[in-house]
C-alpha cells in the first residue's frame, strides 16, 4: 500500500499470510492514508532494506452490536460538533459584546475627565473669583475706614479751632442743588446772629449735609450756588 505507515504491530498466528520475502506478515495500522486507524498486513521489514511490498487489508468480522456502537459514536460526534459550532457562535457574540463595552467604557471614561476637568476649571475660576471679590472687599472697607477717620479728624480740628462749617439751604437756578458750604470763623457768628437761624451748625448736619468730606481748619470749600455766605452775612471775611 502506498503512502501507508505502521505505528503497531501484533503478534502472528497460523493463518497469518506470508510476504513476498517468506515471512509472516504481522498486523499493522495505517496512519497516514486515506484509511486512517484501518489495519492491514504487512511486512515485517517494511521500512527496511528489504523495502518489501507486500500488503494486504485486515478486515475481520465486527463483534455482536458493532453497527450499534458505531451509530452512537457517530450521533454523539455530531453533538458534539453542533455544540462546538454553538459554542463559536456564543464566543463570537460574546466577543463583539465585549468590544461594544470596552468601547463604551473608553468614552464613558473620556467625558468623565473632560467633566472632572471642567469641574475643576470652574472650581479655580470660583476661588479666584472670591478672592478677587475678598480683596476688593478690603481696600473698599479700608477706604471707608479712611474716610471716616478723616472726616471725624477734620470735624474735630474743626470743633477744637475757630473756624465753623456751615450748611446754608440756598438753591441753584442752574443746578438745582440745595446745598452751599464753608468754612467760617466763629467770630463772624458772634458778630451776626441774627444769621444763626438761617445757618445750620455742624453738630446737626448729619441729615442735611450732602458729600462732606476732610473739611480742615484753613480749607474753604467752592460753591455749589451762584451766591455766597457773604452775600448773606453783609460781607463778612471769607476765609
Amino acid at each position: 500500500m502506498q503512502g501507508s505507515s505502521s505505528i503497531s504491530s501484533s503478534s502472528v498466528d497460523a493463518l497469518m499470510p506470508r510476504c513476498h520475502c517468506g515471512v509472516r506478515s504481522p498486523i499493522r495500522t495505517a496512519w497516514k492514508c486515506d484509511y486512517p486507524g484501518r489495519r492491514f498486513y504487512g511486512c515485517s521489514g517494511y521500512e527496511t532494506t528489504r523495502k518489501c511490498s507486500f500488503f494486504q487489508w485486515y478486515d475481520p468480522e465486527p463483534p455482536a452490536r458493532y453497527s450499534d456502537v458505531i451509530r452512537r459514536f457517530l450521533e454523539t460526534n455530531e453533538g458534539i460538533i453542533s455544540e462546538n459550532t454553538e459554542l463559536k457562535k456564543t464566543r463570537q457574540e460574546l466577543l463583539d459584546e465585549l468590544r461594544r463595552l470596552q468601547q463604551s467604557v473608553h468614552e464613558t471614561r473620556a467625558k468623565l475627565e473632560a467633566t472632572v476637568a471642567a469641574s475643576m476649571a470652574m472650581e479655580d475660576n470660583m476661588l479666584a473669583s472670591v478672592a478677587t471679590t475678598r480683596k476688593r472687599g478690603v481696600v473698599i472697607i479700608v477706604l471707608i475706614s479712611v474716610i471716616v477717620f478723616v472726616d471725624l479728624s477734620a470735624l474735630a480740628l474743626c470743633f477744637q479751632s475757630n473756624w465753623i462749617i456751615f450748611i446754608s439751604r440756598m438753591h441753584s437756578t442752574k443746578y438745582n442743588k440745595p446745598r452751599y458750604t464753608s468754612i467760617h470763623s466763629k467770630s463772624i457768628i458772634l458778630k451776626y446772629p441774627e444769621y444763626k437761624q438761617r445757618l445750620h451748625l455742624v453738630h446737626t448736619y448729619s441729615r442735611r449735609i450732602y458729600g462732606v468730606t476732610a473739611y480742615l481748619p484753613h480749607m474753604r470749600l467752592n460753591h455749589t450756588s451762584g451766591r455766597s455766605i457773604k452775600e448773606l452775612v453783609n460781607s463778612p471775611p471769607q476765609l
